[in-house]
Parts: C-alpha cells; sequence; structure tokens
C-alpha cells in the first residue's frame, strides 16, 4: 500500500511538472509574440512618422522658397516704384519751378516796365505840380509817398521770390540777359522815397519854377530810374519768349503756351492798370487842386497788389498733389517694409518649427534605434533563456524516463514480492486457522479437565509463577515467529 502512494505522488508530481513546462513555454512563446507585434507596430509608426516629417520638410522648404521669391518680388517692385516715382517727381518738380519761375519773372517785367514807364515819371509830374499847388496837394503827396512805398516793398518780395526760385532750381539764364536783369533790379530797389516835402520845395526851386512834362524829363533830374526805360524796353512781355533756355532743355507746346498766356490775376492787374492809367490822363487834364486817384481805386489797387503778393507766395496745387502722392508712396513703402519684416519673422518661425522637427525626428531615430537594441537583446536573452528551458525539459523527460523504467522495474518487484507475500499470507492464514482450532481444542481440553483452585498459598504462588513462565514462552515463540514472517516479508 505505501508503495503504490508513491507511486502516485510520483506520477503527480510529473504531470505538474509537465503542466508548468508547457505552461513556461507558452508564456514564453506569447512574449515572444507580444514584443515581436510591438517591434512591427513601432517600425510601421516610425515609417509614417518619417514620412510625414518628410512631406512635412518637403511642404515648409516650399513655403520658404515662395517666401523668399515674394520677398525679392516686393522688394523690387518697391524699388522699381520708388524709382519711378522719384524720376516723375523730380521732372515734375522741374517742370513746375520752371514755370513758376517764368510766370514770375513775367509779373516782375510787368511791374517793373509799368513802374518804370507810367507810374514814375506820373508821380515825378505831380511832384512837379506840388511845387506849383501846394495848399491843395497835401494829400495827393502823401498818397503818392504810400503809393511808392508799396510798390518798392511789392518789388522787393518778388525780386526775392524770383531768387530763391532761381537757387532751387540750380538753373540760370544766359549771362548777358541775367546781368541786364539784375542791373534793372538794383536799379529798380536803390530808388528810395521821394523826401519829405522840403527836399520836394528844393527841387522845385532848382527847377526855376518850370512845369516839365513826362516826356522832357532828365535822369539827373528825378532819379536813377528815370534812366531805366531804355532797360524795361528789354524786359516787355513779349519779349519773354526770346529768352534763352538753359541747353539740353526744351520745351513743349503746352509749356509754351501756358508760359505765353495770361493768368487771370494778370488780366485783372492789367484792367486795374489801364484804369490807373486813364484816371491819370484824367489828372492831367482835371484842374488844380481836384484829387488824382479815387479812395475805391486806391483801396483796390492795395488789395490787387496783397493779393498778387499772396499768389506768388502760395503753394501750387500740383506742389501739393506731388507731395500727397509721395506721402501715399512712403505710406506704401512702409507697409511693403512692414510685410517684409511679417514674413521674415513667418520665415524664421518655419525654419525654426523645421528645425525642432528635424530634431525631434532624430531624437525619435535615437530612440527607436536604442529601443530595437533593447528588444534585441531581450529576445535573445529569452532565446537563452528558452534554451536553458528546452535544456532542462529535455532532462527532466529524461529524468522521468529513467524514473518511469525504475518504478516499473519496482513495480514488477513488488508484484512478484506482493505475489509472494499473498502466498504467505494465505499460508499465515491457514497456520491461523489451525491454530485457533488447537486453541479451541485446548481449550475445550481444560475446560474438560477438572482444575481445582489450590487453596494453599504456596500452591497458589507455585501456579502462577508456572503460568507466566508459560506466557513468557508463548511470547518468545511468538515474536520469534513475527520477526521470521516479516524477514521473509522484507526479502
Amino acid at each position: 500500500m505505501p508503495m503504490e502512494k508513491e507511486i502516485a505522488a510520483l506520477k503527480e508530481k510529473l504531470m505538474e511538472a509537465e503542466e508548468k513546462i508547457k505552461e513556461l513555454e507558452a508564456s514564453k512563446v506569447k512574449e515572444l509574440n507580444h514584443y515581436l507585434e510591438a517591434e512591427k507596430s513601432c517600425r510601421t509608426d516610425l515609417e509614417m512618422y518619417v514620412a510625414v516629417l518628410n512631406t512635412q520638410k518637403s511642404v515648409l522648404q516650399e513655403d520658404a522658397e515662395k517666401l523668399r521669391k515674394e520677398l525679392h518680388e516686393g522688394c523690387l517692385v518697391s524699388d522699381t516704384r520708388r524709382c519711378k516715382v522719384t524720376v516723375s517727381l523730380s521732372e515734375s518738380w522741374q517742370e513746375d519751378r520752371f514755370l513758376q519761375k517764368h510766370s514770375v519773372n513775367r509779373r516782375l517785367f510787368f511791374f517793373n516796365g509799368w513802374y518804370i514807364s507810367v507810374l514814375y515819371p506820373f508821380l515825378c509830374s505831380l511832384k512837379f505840380s506840388h511845387q506849383m499847388l501846394l495848399p491843395n496837394g497835401a494829400c495827393n503827396l502823401s498818397l503818392i509817398f504810400q503809393l511808392q512805398v508799396h510798390l518798392n516793398s511789392t518789388h522787393s518780395s518778388v525780386h526775392s521770390l524770383d531768387a530763391d526760385l532761381l537757387l532751387s532750381s540750380g538753373e540760370s539764364f544766359n549771362k548777358s540777359e541775367n546781368d541786364m536783369f539784375k542791373d534793372g533790379l538794383r536799379r529798380a530797389q536803390s530808388t528810395d522815397s521821394l523826401g519829405t516835402s522840403g527836399s520836394l520845395q528844393s527841387k522845385a526851386l532848382g527847377y526855376n519854377n518850370k512845369a516839365k512834362s513826362a516826356g522832357n524829363l532828365d535822369e539827373s533830374d528825378f532819379g536813377p530810374l528815370v534812366g531805366a526805360d531804355s532797360v524795361s524796353e528789354n524786359y516787355d512781355t513779349a519779349s519773354l519768349g526770346s529768352l534763352q533756355m538753359p541747353s539740353g532743355f526744351m520745351l513743349t507746346k503746352d509749356q509754351e503756351k501756358a508760359i505765353k498766356a495770361m493768368t487771370p490775376e494778370q488780366e485783372e492787374t492789367a484792367s486795374l492798370l489801364s484804369s490807373v492809367t486813364q484816371g491819370v490822363e484824367s489828372a492831367y487834364v482835371s484842374p488844380s487842386g481836384y484829387r488824382l486817384v479815387s479812395e475805391t481805386e486806391w483801396n483796390l489797387l492795395q488789395k490787387e497788389v496783397q493779393n498778387a503778393g499772396n499768389k506768388l507766395g502760395r503753394r501750387c496745387d500740383m506742389c501739393s498733389n506731388y507731395e500727397k502722392q509721395l506721402q501715399g508712396i512712403q505710406i506704401q513703402e512702409a507697409e511693403t517694409r512692414d510685410q517684409v519684416k511679417k514674413l521674415q519673422a513667418m520665415l524664421r518661425q518655419a525654419n525654426d518649427q523645421l528645425e525642432k522637427t528635424m530634431k525631434d525626428k532624430q531624437e525619435l531615430e535615437e530612440y527607436m534605434k536604442q529601443s530595437a537594441e533593447d528588444s534585441s537583446n531581450q529576445i535573445s536573452l529569452l532565446m537563452v533563456k528558452c534554451q536553458k528551458s528546452e535544456n532542462f525539459l529535455n532532462e527532466l523527460q529524461q529524468a522521468f524516463s529513467q524514473a518511469k523504467r525504475s518504478v516499473q522495474e519496482q513495480m514488477a518487484v513488488l508484484t512478484q514480492s506482493r505475489e509472494q507475500v499473498s502466498e504467505e499470507l494465505v499460508r499465515l492464514q491457514k497456520d491461523n486457522e489451525s491454530l485457533q482450532g488447537k486453541h479451541s481444542l485446548h481449550v475445550s481440553l481444560q475446560q474438560a479437565e477438572d482444575f481445582i483452585l489450590p487453596e494453599a498459598a504456596e500452591e497458589l504462588r507455585e501456579l502462577i509463577l508456572k503460568y507466566r513462565e508459560d506466557i513468557i514462552s508463548v511470547r518468545t515463540a511468538a515474536d520469534h515467529l513475527e520477526e521470521k514472517l516479516k524477514a521473509e516479508i522484507l526479502f
């Protein structure tokens, strides 16, 4: 019985070992499959990420090229616009300055000729008549002085404006005509006021109270401006077309028409001058003691002179338009520069993002390489462990086969011993039955015998001792027989 239990326990242990080996093999195979699937998925993810990075890189490179082309085109467009605007503005400024200079020169020549030819002889005749009509001509003399001062200031302002225009444009007329023009201006500006009433009276005494007309007045009598009549003939308005232009510059027909045509201001000035000359002629005819010029005409003359001065100093509309266009172009240039800066910032951001993606790609590649190396190392370790487990399984199978053979041999021996034991058991049962029969026989025989218990103590004692010795001998015989049977069973 104990041998069967040991055999069953060994079989159970073998079954458990086989199940554990199968479970270990299945778990190792599952782990290997899991690692292989993870490696495969990582490789596919890496390939997809690399493809996405390559597409992003190509897209960013195309965007960078487009931005560079747009930036280059914007710079070229801004440069061409700037050059065109500067050229057009320079040409328009030159033309406007030329026209303005000629209009100012025309007005200057007109006022100079009118002052020298008409007004100055009239003032001289008034000065001569003042000596003859002193009580009634005081108001006229003050008006004459105011008119001469106002006209002198007008001459000086016109001359200064013309000089500024000549300096700004950088162009000059011919040397001979320029010298004549400057000589006439000097002679016009060198004329001072007619002086006080005392000087007029002294000059009147020098004339010996003789009335002289405007045609027979000498230059020595009336100052240097009277001698400028010959100069004023060279500066008539009709002679403006004969002025020599700078070398290499030709006027168009529209420009010549604009220069030669009279402006509305010039027409108003001519009408006013005609009315003044008519008033002067009527003053010659009128008797002494009357006013030579009316208040309304004098106020109109002053207003026209002020308007002429304001218009001479006023800026033209074309210049303001050109300035507005220049400001708009400058604003557009600033906007293009801002756009260029924005595009440059976007290009920098794209380059930074591209560098960042490249760094991430390199880091991911390094991580994937490291993970692949780790997975390969783990796979190699698992293969080694699997080999070891296979070796251990082979050893276990060999040990199991050996144990199986030994168990089978022991089972054969045990079956033989079992048969022997069964035979011995049968024999012992037979012996036991025989012994039981003998015992019953002896018991019956003893019962049949008349047994009288001794009453004496010594006889009872001797009987007890005898029975005790018989019991000891029977026990020793039984022990000897038991040992003999055990030895037979074992061997």
